[in-house]
């Protein structure tokens, strides 16, 4: 606590950069650390804090008549008004619902995760308290890992921590090790020590979870990160060329690798749904065609099924057997269904945005962007691990601090 008090800036926004703190650590640490129940609605800690953002903006916009959030990329000024259209449509997908408790939840994660990423773009500089995130990260998820280890291993109880469920402690680790790895890299001294106990902790707890994607997951990352690498040192002239043949070349590997040589270690992968679908791989295969046949109806291709209708009508329309599960398991088909194709198509262009102007920073030797990079890259195959990826804190502040990242160094760059 001295630590990160003393790294403090010493202005005005002093406190909004301890409620960033806060918040932070309060995501990472997870959503059953401090929880209590306000009217039947299920709240904790983190919830609370990510809803300051909120009256911080408000009495911005109220003193200055407007919102300067001064981003650096048309680009990224894109993505972030993407994000307020998706917001919006979400909200007006209330005339299509058929359970108003979970379009509440879908809606309050939506706006309170993109205010919070619109709060970290114009207040915090991530760059110069680096070192302080990377560790209330840290911290949280060793709290984390140190409770997993006691109740699987003592009380043998397969919980994921304080989150949700293990695939989602799995899936945050990913960012835990890209973070660990980075600061050993840069921090010498006695406390690389320190560093490697964490490391090793979060490590055999990740192995201890075995959850498949998130461990295909961070293997897929790192391989595209060192084709990134490998492009970055070819002569300029070959750079995009070289870029599309290794992106084909990666894409063909991945499926061979899939098809075959995983195959044994995934289970038997089945192209059409599965009569009495009893195991995970069966059921996920059923999931997604039932997901197909939500979209063949009407108009929902484009508009989608209405935000919180997912489960509503997985419980009551599934036409394949889904043994009582009634999450996507996939994100991108999740939303797909939800919101339609044009609200997918808008995330996954702004998602490569990301990917691409991380690279470019990446490219200028700073040294937390590859951390960044290495973790949405990983997350492409890692975010089917998740029930719901979309309403977890942990995720939203993730892409507060990686966007408020970029825009930052951009303007430092002068990147476009």
């Amino acid at each position: 606590m001295k630590l990160i008090l003393k790294k403090l800036p010493k202005k005005k926004n002093k406190l909004i950069y301890l409620i960033s703190y806060i918040i932070i650590f309060l995501v990472f640490v997870g959503t059953d650390f401090i929880k209590f129940n306000i009217e039947g609605i299920n709240f904790n800690l983190a919830k609370i804090f990510m809803m300051i953002p909120i009256v911080i903006l408000a009495m911005d916009i109220i003193r200055n008549k407007k919102l300067a959030l001064n981003l650096n990329n048309r680009l990224l000024k894109y993505c972030i008004v993407f994000l307020i259209i998706w917001t919006i449509y979400s909200a007006i997908t209330i005339y299509r619902s058929y359970d108003f408790n979970s379009y509440l939840i879908e809606n309050f994660f939506l706006c309170i995760g993109v205010i919070d990423i619109l709060f970290f773009i114009k207040y915090i500089n991530i760059t110069e308290n680096k070192n302080t995130i990377f560790f209330l990260i840290i911290l949280a998820l060793l709290i984390n890992c140190i409770y997993y280890i006691y109740v699987y291993y003592i009380k043998k109880i397969n919980i994921g921590g304080f989150y949700h469920n293990t695939n989602d402690l799995a899936t945050a680790l990913i960012l835990g090790v890209l973070t660990l790895i980075n600061l050993i890299i840069n921090i010498k001294g006695i406390k690389r020590v320190w560093l490697f106990t964490c490391l090793a902790i979060f490590l055999f707890t990740f192995f201890s979870i075995s959850s498949r994607a998130c461990i295909l997951g961070i293997i897929f990352g790192c391989f595209l990160y060192l084709i990134l690498n490998i492009i970055r040192y070819r002569k300029k002239i070959f750079r995009k060329k070289s870029f599309i043949i290794m992106t084909f070349i990666t894409i063909i590997a991945c499926a061979i690798l899939g098809a075959f040589v995983l195959n044994k270690y995934l289970g038997k992968i089945s192209l059409s749904p599965v009569e009495d679908a009893k195991t995970s791989n069966e059921i996920r295969t059923n999931l997604i065609f039932n997901g197909l046949e939500f979209l063949n109806k009407d108009l929902n291709w484009i508009i989608g099924i209405g935000a919180g209708n997912s489960e509503f009508y997985l419980r009551n329309f599934s036409i394949y057997s889904i043994y009582e599960m009634y999450s996507f398991h996939n994100p991108i088909l999740q939303m797909t269904v939800t919101y339609g194709i044009l609200i997918t198509s808008g995330f996954i262009i702004s998602y490569c945005i990301y990917i691409l102007l991380l690279y470019k920073i990446d490219n200028n030797l700073k040294e937390i962007a590859w951390v960044f990079l290495v973790f949405l890259l990983s997350l492409i195959v890692a975010n089917i691990s998740s029930s719901g990826l979309f309403t977890r804190e942990w995720i939203w502040i993730t892409f507060a601090i990686i966007i408020a990242f970029i825009n930052k160094e951009i303007k430092k760059e002068k990147i476009e």
